[in-house]
Order: C-alpha cells, then sequence, then structure tokens
C-alpha cells in the first residue's frame, strides 16, 4: 500500500499541512479510481456507498447498499472501504486508487502502527485487500467525494443494495457532473 499526494503537484498551506483537493481529478492512463463512503445516522441506520471509474472519468459500476454496522459514523465508512475494495478487486485486474474523505479512515489504515481499536478486526481485512493489488490510497476532500457520499446516503435511507454496472442512478447525475466534467451524463 502507498499513500499518495491529494495533488497533482504537492502545495503546502503556510503552517505546512497539504492542501486537500477540492474536485475529483482523473488518475493516469491504465489506473481505475475507487470512491468509498459511509454514512450513519443518529437511528441507526447506515449505508455504504462506493463507485469505481476509468482514467476517462467512465462509471465501471457504481454500488449503493444499507449496511449494518452498529458502531458508529466511522464504522460505516470503514464497511463502505471494505465492501469498496471486495467489489472492485472482483471486477478489475487493474491498479487502483482508493480514495476517502475522512482522515481518521486512512489514518487507521497505515500499516506502520499497530491498531488496537475497537475497528481493528476491520482494519485488518482491509489492509489484506489492500495488499492483493497495486492499490494506492489517498484522502480527499468532502468535495470531491460527492459521488460515494450521496450512494452512501441513498443506501442508508432506501434500505436495498443495488449495483450499476457501466451506469449509476439518476440520483447522483448531479454529483457526476460536480465530481469530473470529462465524464458524459
Amino acid at each position: 500500500m502507498s499513500y499518495i499526494s491529494v495533488s497533482n503537484q504537492d502545495k503546502y498551506m503556510r503552517d505546512g499541512r497539504k492542501k486537500i483537493r477540492k474536485k475529483w481529478h482523473l488518475t493516469e492512463e491504465g489506473r481505475m479510481k475507487l470512491n468509498v463512503d459511509g454514512a450513519y445516522a443518529n437511528d441507526g441506520t447506515a449505508g455504504a456507498g462506493m463507485i469505481l471509474r476509468d482514467y476517462t472519468g467512465a462509471v465501471i459500476f457504481a454500488a449503493s447498499r444499507q449496511i449494518h454496522v452498529g458502531i458508529d459514523a466511522l464504522d460505516s465508512k470503514l464497511a463502505a472501504m471494505e465492501e469498496g475494495l471486495a467489489l472492485t478487486l472482483h471486477w478489475t485486474p487493474d491498479a487502483f486508487t482508493l480514495e476517502s474523505d475522512c482522515a481518521e479512515v486512512i489514518k487507521l489504515l497505515d500499516v506502520r502502527s499497530p491498531n488496537s481499536s475497537i475497528y481493528a478486526s476491520r482494519i485488518i481485512v482491509i489492509r489484506e485487500l489492500i495488499r492483493e493489488r497495486d492499490i494506492q490510497v489517498a484522502q480527499i476532500s468532502r468535495d470531491a467525494n460527492k459521488a460515494s457520499h450521496e450512494l452512501a446516503r441513498l443506501g442508508r435511507v432506501q434500505g436495498r443494495t443495488v449495483v450499476w454496472l457501466r451506469n449509476y442512478p439518476p440520483e447522483i447525475a448531479e454529483a457526476i457532473c460536480a465530481d469530473c466534467t470529462h465524464t458524459l451524463v
């Protein structure tokens, strides 16, 4: 697993922190990009959203489902990541970049530090999935993760599992357009 810069150029804020991309960007040719997000409500309902796109921005799949995590919002984001990774590993042999807008999730995945949190078993599974392929992990801003965020919300609210192959639901068309102006809608 490698952690990549969150922008094409390493730009830093005055205090030394890296700036986080505000918009979804295409990946390099021959590489896919998986965006994942989880949604959690105080009533205990949770959803996972994931979208895989190729280097042109074309959607390979979009998926949305209700999940039963039982802990909190962070667990829903980890569950979405686990499911997104498993689905992507099934659908493409290509290398890909995994993007999340949750800094805490990215930090928990760092293999250089042991994890003894309540999420340890899920993190172990995610780390194992990441080792299966050339997968880079990147933190992005929520603005660059709108499509998977909306898919996660759909999963939580609609309470069903849906996978769209080479397509996506109309509810995220605006997010797809906002994410990537190169994608035809």
